[in-house]
């Protein structure tokens, strides 16, 4: 096991800190990629001690190469409208499609 439970437990209240304190009064939307993270920001979430709401991005990548030829990145609509981190020309309106 490279990174223990206990371990992960502990930087994710350090995160949900980190979050707290750098948005102070701010309203925040977490936001995560499906499906890996539903857990991870369930737990982060509930370490925010602010109005959080999130939302999941779908990542879909295609072509057989090491590099995907193309990524398609769906954004949740509240999340392009308030983002701050990645900037909105990373999600645009609902979906955005990136060459490699």
């Amino acid at each position: 096991m490279l990174i223990s439970r206990e371990q992960i437990a502990k930087r994710i209240v350090e995160l949900g800190a980190d979050i707290s304190r750098d948005f102070a009064g701010q309203p925040v939307i977490l936001v995560g990629v499906l499906k890996g993270s539903a857990i991870f920001l369930a737990d982060l979430a509930r370490q925010v001690t602010l109005d959080a709401t999130f939302d999941f991005i779908g990542v879909s990548s295609y072509g057989n190469r090491p590099s995907p030829t193309r990524t398609d990145i769906d954004c949740p609509e509240e999340a392009t409208a308030r983002a701050s981190a990645p900037g909105p020309e990373d999600c645009g309106t609902s979906r955005q499609t990136f060459a490699s």
